[in-house]
């Protein structure tokens, strides 16, 4: 893991979310799925009232370039890449994440084939014991 190259990451994606929300809002929560070449977002602009309301705009620009980077920087030898983030900035700069390495992202609408898991884990090795059921099927059934 790249510590100063996620924390560089991170704080390009607040700066962008924070430029989508409005003024008058306490900040910004992103939720992002990622396999291979496929991604699903749903962004959310965190009221006064700590309420989130489905935020429309989508971000341009190096946006996804700075996710890609933080997959990569928050990758671990053997443990792989996150799947899915959750993603949270405040006004004032703060932002925090989460990563899921474990579970299967929600991605649909289509859904991943078998063989983008197995690309995706080319790309970001596991070891057998970081290797979760669901992608080992997936592994299999490319295989088939």
């Amino acid at each position: 893991m790249d510590q100063a190259a996620a924390l560089e990451a991170l704080q390009a994606i607040g700066q962008t979310l924070l430029g989508l929300t409005p003024a008058s809002s306490r900040g910004a929560h992103l939720r992002v799925h990622t396999a291979g070449d496929y991604a699903g977002f749903d962004f959310w602009t965190i009221e006064q009232d700590g309420t989130e309301s489905v935020l429309r705009t989508r971000p341009r620009g190096d946006f996804y370039d700075d996710l890609d980077d933080l997959r990569r920087a928050t990758a671990t030898p053997g443990g792989g890449a996150w799947y899915t983030a959750d993603i949270t900035v405040v006004r004032g700069g703060e932002v925090s994440a989460r990563y899921d390495y474990d579970n299967q992202p929600d991605l649909h609408d289509p859904e991943p084939s078998s063989q983008t898991y197995v690309d995706d884990l080319r790309e970001f090795p596991r070891t057998d014991e970081n290797t979760p059921d669901w992608l080992q099927r997936h592994i299999r059934a490319a295989s088939d």
